[in-house]
């Protein structure tokens, strides 16, 4: 044992690539905005006070026929950005079109019932925002193409997939279904 464990290679040629500059900043240094806070979770269920079973008349416009309550966890809000609406019943889907409403406004436009039975509406752009810890209300209604003359109409949100938002999960006991509504002339 020579008691020297230098294997004479020494490969330090003095630089230590210090550039001089410690700016590891690559960002905008005037832009004070913080990043998004992460939403939270939603829980959506049938509100004690969706409409319940009636006669719809024809050639109208704007029935509610089901609501719904979102209620999003304490971990932060939750932007609702839009919903794949189900139309069940016996009426033809030309007939029926679907809008969205939180406390008499309107989100999105009115969309045309699918051959799939859908109606997907979205309106991204100006969400609806549930605060962190609070609920809100969303109505969604039916309206009615005037020759319908007779049928049933049901409304419903399939599934979880069906509430198109940020949030972190989407909890409830799906499919959320809204009472079955007769339209008559």
């Amino acid at each position: 044992d020579t008691g020297d464990d230098d294997t004479g290679d020494d490969d330090d040629t003095g630089d230590d690539d210090d550039t001089g500059d410690d700016d590891d900043d690559t960002g905008d240094d005037d832009d004070d905005t913080p990043p998004p806070a992460p939403a939270g979770a939603l829980t959506a269920a049938v509100s004690t006070t969706s409409p319940t079973t009636s006669i719809l008349p024809d050639g109208t416009a704007f029935n509610p026929v089901i609501k719904l309550t979102f209620t999003a966890s304490s971990a932060g809000p939750v932007n609702l950005k839009g919903f794949t609406v189900t139309k069940s019943g016996f009426v033809a889907d030309t007939a029926i079109k679907y809008s969205i409403w939180v406390n008499g406004k309107r989100y999105g436009a009115v969309v045309q019932v699918s051959s799939e039975h859908t109606a997907v509406i979205d309106y991204s752009t100006t969400p609806i925002v549930v605060e962190a810890g609070q609920s809100t209300d969303v109505t969604i209604s039916a309206n009615i193409l005037g020759s319908v003359d007779s049928g049933t109409i049901g409304t419903s949100l399939a599934n979880k997939e069906a509430v198109i938002s940020d949030a972190s999960d989407v909890g409830g006991t799906f499919p959320l279904n809204g009472a079955n509504f007769q339209i008559t002339n």
